[in-house]
């Protein structure tokens, strides 16, 4: 992966693990999971409140 910071001062984020000579599964599935850790702590965490959130405005009947 690469991130560049352009002029104006934003990031731009390049993934270079699919091309035309062939893909780096090692590569991609690594970053696969290291993307997915975050997003599986903060649901784990946050588990309680979503389903009550759920619960609460379901349509009983």
């Amino acid at each position: 992966m690469t991130i560049i910071q352009n002029q104006s001062g934003s990031l731009i984020t390049t993934v270079f693990l699919i091309s035309w000579v062939g893909t780096k599964w090692s590569y991609l599935t690594a970053f696969i999971v290291v993307t997915m850790i975050p997003v599986a702590l903060v649901f784990i965490s946050m588990e309680k409140y979503i389903i009550s959130g759920f619960n609460s405005v379901a349509v009983k009947g």
